[in-house]
């Protein structure tokens, strides 16, 4: 069975605080368009107003900075899916998707899939290297070095160096290297901002969109934003 995971927990440093009802909503997204039996997690600090079931936060990796200050998200702590130790919690499978994504379609096929990782990639952006931390699938154990080797003292600066850019995100690209499976648009898998959506129909063969900036999905006023995220 697939386990939807999305992370929550108060960090006084970020732009942007996330609630509760963010994440009943997308538990509810997911409900309405994945077509089998799964599990929805949220791994929260703090559970309070939470429909959904939540798991609490490690605190493994909960200090680490972004490497380049300003407010920026660091999400390192993430990384954990990739151990065994996840894998007694959340399930064989696991999709970590991010409180601030709309879904406007069918993703059941889109987690049909059995490779032990899978990311997205936004191929018309200027990061097209990294996959991107909003969306992707692991089975935890299968790819423990991620985890077990990761050196926070270490590693974000070679992954830097490697020119990767963001927190987690950086490091899995850099660990997992360049060639894993990805989702890009062509999948369904689209870009509020680098896609354009504030300025153009939704298309079609949309599944989920990633609001991986300074707007979110509560901050917009299309209708089809308004359609879907509820």
């Amino acid at each position: 069975m697939l386990t939807f995971v999305s992370f929550k927990w108060r960090d006084p440093e970020s732009k942007t605080q996330y609630t509760a009802e963010a994440a009943n909503t997308l538990a509810r997204m997911v409900g309405r368009h994945y077509h089998k039996p799964h599990r929805f997690v949220l791994i929260t600090d703090d559970p309070a107003g939470a429909t959904c079931e939540t798991y609490p936060l490690w605190a493994d990796l909960r200090g680490m900075r972004h490497p380049l200050g300003g407010g920026r998200p660091a999400c390192y702590t993430r990384m954990k899916l990739f151990s065994r130790e996840m894998r007694d919690v959340l399930g064989p499978r696991v999709v970590q998707m991010d409180l601030d994504v709309v879904i406007t379609g069918d993703i059941t096929e889109l987690f049909e899939r059995d490779e032990p990782f899978i990311g997205w990639r936004v191929t018309n952006g200027r990061k097209p290297r990294v996959y991107n931390g909003s969306l992707w699938m692991v089975t935890p154990g299968a790819l423990d070095y991620v985890w077990s080797d990761f050196d926070p003292d270490v590693t974000p600066r070679r992954a830097n160096a490697a020119g990767y850019v963001g927190s987690d995100q950086a490091c899995m690209a850099y660990m997992l290297g360049e060639d894993r499976p990805y989702w890009t648009a062509r999948d369904g898998v689209l870009s509020y901002r680098l896609d354009k959506l504030d300025r153009r129909a939704l298309p079609a063969h949309a599944r989920i969109v990633c609001f991986h900036g300074p707007k979110k999905p509560w901050h917009v006023t299309e209708n089809w934003v308004r359609e879907h995220y509820r």
